[in-house]
């Protein structure tokens, strides 16, 4: 008895092909998202890191603005404390002025008095 080797014939092939064809294209479409999936994630997460970076500048920058401003704040009080002082001491210097002149005057008016003799 002689075993008959079989061919298969070239038609059922075909579809095999076919079949092949479309597995490999939906690999590679399946591949082509996933390669954007992970390029969308790759930019999210560019796009966090440069936000963070950013709010990070914005805050020191926040921060420098808020001790400029308090600095200013302080120049013009001590500014202002500086004109209330001088104000003060010149206020001062003319009470005393005033003083030591009414003082004269009065030290005149009793040596007068006394000697006057309308002093009693």
């Amino acid at each position: 008895m002689r075993i008959r080797r079989r061919t298969a014939p070239a038609s059922p092939l075909e579809p095999a092909g076919a079949a092949i064809a479309a597995i490999r294209e939906a690999e590679e479409a399946a591949a082509a998202r996933l390669a954007e999936q992970e390029a969308d994630r790759l930019a999210a997460d560019a796009a966090r890191r440069q936000a963070a970076e950013l709010l990070a500048e914005a805050a020191g920058r926040a921060a420098e603005l808020a001790a400029l401003r308090r600095q200013e704040v302080r120049a013009e009080a001590d500014a202002q404390i500086e004109r209330e002082h001088r104000a003060g001491v010149a206020e001062v210097e003319r009470i005393r002025r005033t003083a030591t002149e009414r003082h004269g005057r009065a030290v005149e008016l009793a040596v007068a008095l006394v000697l006057t003799g309308r002093a009693s």
